[in-house]
C-alpha cells in the first residue's frame, strides 16, 4: 500500500510517518519502503536505527529518489535517453 502524507511545516507528519513505521515494524513484523529526499536520508537512517534497533532496522528499505530510480533501472533494465543535440536544445 502506498501512502502520501502532505500536510503544512509544524503539522507532525515526520512523527506520523515514523510512529507508523515503528508500528508497522514492530507489531506487524511487516517490511516497509520509505522514500526521501536525498539530503534527508542519512538523518532517517539514524532516527529508524534509533527507534527500531539493529535488528529491527533491516525491515525498512530508506531509499532516496535517485537510488530508487537506479535500482528499478538496474532490475528492470531501461534504454537510455536520446541526448539533445545543440539544436535540439
Amino acid at each position: 500500500m502506498l501512502e502520501l502524507v502532505f500536510g503544512p511545516s509544524g503539522y507532525g507528519k515526520t512523527e506520523y510517518v515514523f510512529n507508523s513505521i515503528k508500528s508497522l515494524v514492530l507489531k506487524e513484523n511487516r517490511e516497509v519502503m520509505l522514500i526521501t529526499p536525498e539530503q534527508f536520508s542519512l538523518v532517517a537512517e539514524r532516527r529508524l536505527l534509533t527507534d527500531l534497533s539493529e535488528k529491527n532496522v533491516r525491515l525498512v528499505d530508506n531509499s532516496s529518489f535517485s537510488r530508487l530510480s537506479d535500482t528499478v533501472r538496474r532490475e528492470f533494465g531501461s534504454e537510455p535517453f536520446p541526448v539533445l543535440s545543440k539544436g535540439g536544445k
